[in-house]
């Protein structure tokens, strides 16, 4: 049986981070995530983990993907659901959601490819280039996700979108991407964004104020 996760305390994360080959601005990113819950229980994907998971998905994670979940996924493992609230997307970031994000949770556990094959083709053929993967819904109207470009090697962006609205743009031969917004420039980014972490029955604020 594969096994899924690496456990870590806080000190084990910040070490796990610091012998990572993410990038520098990336690691400070991944850091100030831990820094911001203290004393929590924080984990990882272990890379069978993630090669099973591509083999399933059939797809193909860019190497930073990787290399995040392996190196430091989230907090509170093994607690029941997980949900994050974030305290703000990326500076300049359009998306329709920026005046309702304090009340948002999203989960964050790379819900893969839609089982709609018609959703799953526009999704891969957002834009030449472009590949949208799910990583994480709004957990009250899950048609609001997150994604990663799997088709671009150098593209960190999490990108969101209204698949709803994709799909509409899909039948008039509108452009899929004049409805995908930038919300977070990276993984770490998105992480040192987490405001509040949902585990089971329990919540935890961000130290960060």
């Amino acid at each position: 049986m594969t096994e899924i996760l690496v456990v870590m305390t806080d000190n084990e994360a910040r070490k796990q981070i610091e012998s990572s080959s993410l990038t520098e601005s990336e690691k400070q990113l991944h850091q100030a995530f831990v820094d911001h819950f203290p004393g929590s229980r924080f984990f990882a994907n272990t890379p069978e983990f993630i090669k099973s998971f591509e083999e399933d998905e059939k797809v193909s994670l860019p190497k930073w993907a990787a290399e995040h979940l392996t190196t430091l996924s989230g907090a509170f493992p093994a607690e029941g659901s997980l949900h994050f609230a974030f305290s703000s997307f990326q500076e300049g970031s359009s998306s329709p959601l920026n005046e309702e994000l304090g009340h948002l949770w999203f989960s964050l556990d790379y819900i893969g490819w839609p089982s709609n094959k018609r959703q799953q083709k526009v999704l891969k053929n957002a834009r030449k280039g472009i590949s949208l993967f799910p990583i994480g819904a709004e957990v009250t109207d899950d048609g609001y996700q997150l994604a990663i470009n799997v088709a671009g090697e150098d593209d960190t962006t999490i990108y969101q979108y209204q698949i709803n609205s994709l799909m509409a743009n899909a039948s008039t031969a509108e452009e899929i991407m004049a409805s995908v917004f930038p919300v977070f420039q990276s993984p770490g980014e998105m992480l040192s964004k987490v405001r509040a972490i949902r585990h089971g029955k329990s919540t935890t604020e961000s130290t960060q104020p």
